[in-house]
């Protein structure tokens, strides 16, 4: 179709118009074309580290704009397999035990004559022929239980001490109690006597009894008589007896007697003490002659430990506070000779 020439004109008037548009005093001004947006510009992988102290971390790609929380997977420690595992406990010895987790440094545990240990926060734990690792394998089972996450358990050996172990002196002589052994130097049942102050007033210096226990079967024990009187008045140096480590040395008092007992742990006067002939002797009675329970003794868990005529070992445990607080003798046992008691101590309760 032809238009006419003044409408193609007005057409393009109005398509320069739409182009252009006139402000006053500027003349002519045609707008820019828009920029477009820069685009974002892409953060770099953040690095992570493989792993960390004590924490291995699968590593994970993400950025900096959408951070993703970390996995992380905890090991359990691996150094108590580098524990012992080839020496078996014996009675006498002194562990060192710690916890790893708690940072503190360790702690020193007897094995008592009953061949346990007490274990803050586990309390008595079976010990003789297990070997370190094995111990704290265990230990660490059981503080896993109740009051740890991850308890990590070192046990060793304590090797810090100048003694090389201890005899135990009782009976007649003026100072019972534990007789350290020197580093490098020899113990004789004399000079053991020696180091408890002497023979006391009583004293049957002709019969001196030293109990020794075989450390692989604590059941078995032997017995030597040895007249001390001879070495110390006659100079015969050939009787004295070189003592072992855990040896009991036994000093019987003049007189006729059916035998002694032994009363050990938190009593005021631990010792061995005779037993009269056609005397009949209860357990509390016993406990008051050692001088009563100290302010540590807990009179509700008393052990006495006994042998039959075929040295076969029992144990019982009896409540002596109610026996001595409340007058109820049914529990009140009759002490034979050779009996041995330990009171336990209370656990202090915070």
């Amino acid at each position: 179709m032809k238009l006419p020439f003044f409408l193609v004109g007005m057409l393009g008037c109005l398509v320069l118009t739409a182009q252009t548009t006139t402000i006053p005093g500027l003349g002519r001004y045609q707008p820019e074309p828009e920029t477009p947006a820069p685009k974002p510009i892409e953060s770099a992988p953040v690095a992570k580290p493989s792993s960390t102290r004590g924490i291995d971390v699968v590593p994970e790609e993400e950025t900096a704009t959408t951070a993703k929380p970390s996995v992380v997977r905890i090991g359990k420690p691996e150094t108590m397999e580098l524990l012992d595992d080839t020496k078996p406990i014996k009675l006498g010895d002194k562990l060192e035990y710690m916890v790893a987790e708690d940072r503190d440094p360790p702690i020193v545990l007897f094995v008592a004559e009953d061949g346990r240990v007490d274990v803050p926060l586990v309390g008595k734990v079976q010990a003789v022929h297990k070997t370190a690792r094995t111990l704290a394998k265990e230990l660490s089972a059981n503080l896993e239980q109740e009051y740890y996450y991850q308890a990590t358990v070192h046990i060793a050996e304590h090797r810090g001490a100048r003694t090389r172990g201890e005899v135990f002196v009782m009976g007649q002589v003026l100072q019972q109690g534990m007789v350290p052994i020197p580093q490098n130097e020899v113990m004789t049942i004399s000079r053991a006597i020696l180091n408890a102050g002497g023979f006391g007033p009583r004293a049957d210096t002709d019969r001196v009894t030293v109990i020794r226990r075989d450390l692989e079967s604590p059941d078995d024990e032997k017995r030597i008589e040895v007249n001390v009187s001879d070495i110390l008045e006659k100079g015969q140096l050939d009787k004295d007896l070189v003592l072992q480590p855990n040896d009991l040395v036994f000093v019987a008092p003049v007189g006729d007697t059916s035998g002694t007992f032994t009363i050990t742990g938190a009593v005021r006067a631990p010792g061995s003490f005779a037993i009269a002939a056609n005397q009949q002797l209860y357990l509390s009675q016993a406990i008051l002659q050692a001088g009563g329970l100290n302010e540590w003794g807990d009179g509700t868990d008393v052990m006495l430990i006994r042998y039959d005529e075929n040295n076969t070992r029992s144990e019982q445990v009896i409540n002596v506070e109610k026996i001595l607080k409340k007058g109820i003798r049914d529990d009140d046992v009759l002490i034979q000779p050779g009996d041995q008691i330990i009171v336990d101590e209370k656990w202090i309760q915070f």
